[in-house]
C-alpha cells in the first residue's frame, strides 16, 4: 500500500512539474509594469517593513506546519481541529 502512495505521489509531482513549466513558459513578467511607484522614502520604508513583516510571518507559519507534519498525520487534522474550536 505504501509503494503505491509513493507511486501516486510521484506521478503527481511529475504532471505537476510539467504544469508549472507550461505556466512559467507562457507568463510574461513585466516587472516595470507591475513595480509600485514610490514617491518618497517614507512610502519605500513604509514597503520595506511590510515585505519583511509578511516574510518572517510566512516563515513563522513554514515552521509550525514543519513541526506538525513531523508529528505524523494527525498533526495537520489536529490543528485544524483546534483552529475550528478557535473561530468564534
Amino acid at each position: 500500500m505504501k509503494n503505491l502512495s509513493l507511486a501516486a505521489k510521484n506521478r503527481t509531482d511529475v504532471k505537476l512539474k510539467a504544469r508549472e513549466k507550461e505556466l512559467l513558459a507562457a507568463t510574461e513578467f513585466d516587472w516595470e509594469a507591475i513595480k509600485p511607484e514610490l514617491r518618497n522614502e517614507k512610502e519605500v520604508q513604509l514597503l520595506m517593513k511590510a515585505v519583511a513583516e509578511a516574510t518572517d510571518n510566512n516563515e513563522a507559519v513554514g515552521g509550525v506546519l514543519e513541526k506538525l507534519e513531523a508529528l505524523g498525520g494527525g498533526g495537520i487534522e489536529l490543528a485544524k481541529k483546534v483552529r475550528k474550536l478557535m473561530i468564534f
